[in-house]
């Protein structure tokens, strides 16, 4: 019973499907006929090699479509291409198939994913840089591209259609104009010729991680400048230790450079406008930078505006001004002081602890308790500028840096509370006076004197031992330096004499055994140094050689 309604239903599809088809045959009409009726409806002349169309049906054309829907429907019944070359001529013609591989010219190797498009069909090489692409005309013109090599146009008349071809393809060559970096790391950093970097604080853009124009956190961003505990008293300059490095401050030579014992600069950056570092190829002008030179400047020109800053955050407080003081003369002063007077913020707790840990004044023995812990600083600078007439400059230079760390040691000695107290200071004075006289376009002098004094103190009570143990180290150092600068054509000569004074002093003082050491030394130095420099006319080769003894 199954049997027979399987047979019935299949009986009944074929029946349905021949009778389709026989249909669909009926209804299809040569392709010549309907081409005739679009002549007569449409004035249309069609164009077409001779036997083209022998043996072509389609299926009649709707009454209502227009000629371009007329065509487009014979387009897709026929996969013939209809070509309108005139507003009353349409020429047809069968699809042009190339085919081909594309390869690199250089590597011989298949190019896969290079992209070869016409005007309506498209193809992309695989893996063996082979592609098909059917072309309207042989006329068409079909652009092979790939990235990074020059483009092929090439038109289908030229491809050989009894076989693929191979096309190589040449990589494209780019010639890029010249490219001038302005800057160096940021904004306001900047190699000279004479491979001194330079930081221009007016020009200067923040580096990640500083809240401001801080110049010797600044320079650690350099190459070749490093702190390995991530101080600015410690410095280290091609693998050289910190004391091997020169640090000026307006030309006057500088013992201490940080505030809460190296975490922050100790020079205003408000004054501060420029510094220089110099990692190899020092002038002969300078002396001691073994390892490197750091030279910081302030403003060199007078301003004839008044400007005042004054600042507040979480460490200090701050105050800058300008002052025009006549048309020939400016002044600049800067003062800060730290906030630990008035109130002890979360940052200022943080930076206190990073100077005090491992120390007595963080972690005491069980026996003794630390109380009063208190740590200030503070700094004032001057900078003064007096241009009498236009060939005399004069500048007057002052600093005062102050580190002071204290606190109170107490313990238990025979039942009787005993408490002293114990303290470290840092202190650094400095003035100098530079004066430049222009004789004439190619003759300047220049001189130069400053004296430095610098002084750590600390005191160590031993409650216990019932000891003080007072240590001392002084620096005073007196420069005088005066240079002749001469320049003709392309070279520049500098002449000069430097006589330096270093006194040395250190002091250990123990009440209890009575103890007392003083040493003390004295170094004078007289050193005459000779410089030449030359510079060629496109400003593109420099160089420079000098003697100093």
């Amino acid at each position: 019973m199954l049997k027979t309604k399987y047979y019935l239903l299949l009986f009944i599809y074929l029946l349905i499907h021949f009778a389709l088809q026989s249909q669909n045959q009926q209804q299809k009409i040569p392709l010549k006929d309907v081409l005739s009726e679009i002549t007569k409806s449409d004035g249309i002349i069609f164009n077409y090699k001779s036997g083209l169309l022998n043996d072509i049906t389609v299926f009649p054309l709707p009454d209502n479509q227009d000629l371009s829907a007329k065509i487009k429907n014979l387009e897709g019944q026929t996969k013939l291409v209809f070509n309108r070359v005139s507003d009353a001529i349409i020429t047809i013609s069968k699809p042009i198939k190339v085919c081909g591989y594309i390869i690199d010219s250089y590597s011989e190797l298949p190019l896969e994913g290079a992209t070869i498009s016409g005007e309506s069909s498209y193809a992309v090489t695989d893996e063996n840089g082979y592609f098909e692409i059917e072309s309207k005309s042989s006329e068409e013109l079909l652009l092979i591209r790939f990235i990074g090599f020059k483009t092929i146009k090439r038109s289908v008349e030229l491809f050989s259609l009894e076989r693929c071809q191979t096309l190589p393809m040449v990589e494209q060559e780019e010639l890029m104009n010249t490219v001038l970096l302005k800057s160096y790391l940021v904004k306001g950093i900047d190699k000279k010729q004479d491979w001194t970097t330079s930081i221009d604080f007016d020009q200067f853009t923040l580096l990640p991680g500083l809240i401001e124009s801080d110049v010797l956190q600044t320079i650690q961003a350099l190459p070749s400048v490093l702190s390995a505990d991530e101080t600015v008293s410690n410095i280290n300059i091609r693998g050289g230790s910190n004391d091997q490095n020169l640090i000026l401050w307006d030309d006057i030579k500088m013992y201490q450079t940080g505030h809460f014992f190296g975490l922050i600069s100790s020079f205003n950056p408000h004054m501060t406008q420029t510094a220089s570092v110099i990692n190899n190829g020092t002038d002969v002008t300078y002396t001691d930078g073994i390892s490197g030179t750091i030279h910081m400047q302030t403003e060199k020109t007078l301003n004839s505006e008044f400007e005042g800053i004054f600042g507040v955050n979480f460490l200090n407080a701050e105050l800058f001004t300008d002052i025009p003081v006549s048309e020939k003369s400016s002044l600049q002063l800067s003062a800060r002081k730290s906030l630990d007077d008035l109130v002890r913020t979360p940052t200022y707790n943080v930076y206190f602890d990073r100077v005090t840990q491992e120390t007595e004044a963080q972690n005491n023995t069980t026996e003794v308790s630390n109380s009063d812990q208190e740590f200030d600083f503070n700094d004032v600078s001057l900078r003064w500028l007096y241009k009498p007439t236009e060939k005399d400059f004069l500048r007057l230079n002052f600093i005062l840096i102050d580190n002071n760390l204290s606190f109170n040691e107490t313990g238990i000695v025979d039942d009787i509370a005993r408490t002293r107290n114990s303290n470290v200071t840092q202190n650094s004075i400095a003035f100098g006076l530079n004066y430049k006289r222009h004789w004439n376009e190619k003759f300047s002098t220049i001189f130069n004197v400053f004296n430095t004094d610098y002084k750590l103190q600390a005191v160590n009570a031993d409650v216990l031992a019932n000891q003080l143990f007072l240590q001392e180290n002084v620096v005073s150092e007196t420069n005088m330096r005066l240079e002749n600068l001469y320049q003709k054509n392309l070279w520049q000569f500098n002449l000069g004499y430097n006589f330096i004074e270093t006194e040395i002093i250190n002091l250990n003082d123990i009440d209890l055994p009575r103890f007392v050491r003083r040493d003390e030394e004295v170094l004078r130095t007289h050193a005459v140094f000779a410089q030449a420099w030359y510079t060629n006319e496109n400003n593109d080769f420099s160089i420079r050689g000098g003697i100093r003894s």
